[in-house]
């Protein structure tokens, strides 16, 4: 997805491997919790930064728990290295934090991981952060998709391509497509994890391409409701989210051409167990039927161990009349 960056690749289907065929190990990612002022004057190449007083509220920007984390701390490194002690299990990071201002610190962090090494080794960068860097990485079905959301986008004539990802939660797909061009409505039932979208936005310049849908879902009608009645998208994108009254509308939202990503929760998860949320077998190919040509619709394991949901349909492009 042109520039995106992210620390690490998903996890799903296709994980990279090592010659003897087990899972590659992710690279580690840099977060750097000084002052912004401290991290623009100077820091590790590739480094994010989350100013360590706003790290409550931004916790949803941090990596997959499988990623190894460097902090780049100040003197704070026994308060931050408890506040990650506590987390519980579900956000347990592999984590290593480095007192910048000690350079014993940084050897003996170097000393245990050589690719840490490397990273202290390279010439410091200097200044913000680059729109489009991001520690947390592409959803599996999203980033397995991505030559085909590529083809659809090129497919829009006339002006900016549009993405709706529906239950949004903090944006955190949303953003990546708003980052990549994408003119993006975000909607979720939470105003609070739209408004730190929102603040995402902001802080990686593309607001202006991110509209937040405060909508809670309940009967068939109110997605399209939400999102206004002319309102057509040219990419769909429903990440752990699934609402059976208003699924149907989902094929009246999509462009011609438009392309429907869906990966939610299926038959056999531990989490939810809700079955209102939780997707049925054949259920979205059925739904669809005879409005949107089903191009994959599997079930495969994610990261976490849960079943999750790989279906991708588009809607036919309009042919204009000779």
């Amino acid at each position: 997805m042109g520039d995106v960056s992210a620390g690490a690749p998903a996890p799903g289907p296709n994980v990279p491997t090592t010659d003897t065929g087990a899972p590659a190990e992710p690279a580690p990612v840099v977060l750097d919790t000084r002052s912004s002022g401290a991290f623009e004057a100077g820091h590790v190449p590739t480094a994010y930064s989350i100013p360590w007083a706003e790290i409550g509220a931004r916790t949803f920007e941090l990596p997959p728990r499988d990623v190894p984390l460097i902090v780049c701390a100040g003197d704070d490194v026994a308060a931050i290295e408890g506040w990650f002690e506590t987390r519980t299990v579900r956000c347990l990071w592999q984590v290593t934090v480095v007192n910048w201002n000690s350079a014993a610190s940084r050897a003996a962090a170097g000393a245990t991981d050589p690719r840490v090494a490397q990273l202290f080794a390279r010439e410091l960068e200097h200044g913000p952060v680059p729109s489009g860097q991001f520690l947390f990485p592409l959803t599996p079905l999203l980033r397995e998709s991505t030559k085909l959301l590529a083809r659809v986008r090129s497919d829009v004539r006339g002006r900016q391509a549009r993405a709706l990802d529906i239950g949004a939660g903090s944006g955190r797909d949303a953003i990546l497509l708003a980052a990549d061009g994408w003119e993006v409505t975000a909607l979720d039932r939470d105003a609070r994890a739209l408004a730190r979208f929102s603040g995402l936005a902001e802080r990686q310049g593309c607001a202006e391409r991110c509209t937040a849908v405060h909508a809670v879902l309940t009967n068939e009608g109110d997605l399209v409701a939400a999102v206004g009645n002319s309102a057509v998208f040219d990419v769909i994108n429903v990440c752990r989210h699934h609402h059976r009254p208003t699924l149907v509308e989902i094929g009246r939202l999509l462009a011609p051409g438009g392309l429907l990503l869906y990966h939610t929760f299926a038959e056999g998860t531990s989490h939810p167990t809700d079955p209102k949320k939780i997707l049925q077998p054949t259920e979205l190919a059925h739904t669809f039927e005879g409005s949107l040509t089903v191009l994959r619709d599997e079930v495969c394991t994610v990261e976490d161990g849960r079943p999750l949901s790989f279906f991708v349909a588009r809607r036919a492009i309009a042919v204009a009349p000779p």
